[in-house]
């Protein structure tokens, strides 16, 4: 019995990579002043059958994010440089 595993695309690392950049660690707290603890919010991606888990931050940008889930993008070439995807929003 073998396992055979298929390495990740180029463009699951890239969505992955986009995904990091858009929640990054220096904007926590700049949302509620009274808000005293932190309340990150974990979501599972999923890119042609690998899952990873990301940590939304507790800010104004991931919780729009958050209100949009789950989501199903399409992932498209651009410039044959970058791969991006259109939020509905």
């Amino acid at each position: 019995m073998s396992i055979s595993f298929r390495s990740p695309t180029r463009r699951s690392l890239l969505a992955t990579a986009a995904a990091a950049a858009v929640f990054p660690r220096t904007v926590l707290g700049q949302s509620d002043p009274n808000n005293q603890g932190r309340t990150d919010v974990k979501i599972r991606l999923i890119f042609d059958r690998h899952a990873m888990t990301a940590t939304l931050y507790d800010n104004p940008s991931a919780r729009d994010f958050a209100s949009m889930l789950p989501l199903d993008l399409e992932i498209d070439d651009f410039g044959s440089t970058e791969k991006i995807a259109y939020l509905p929003r």
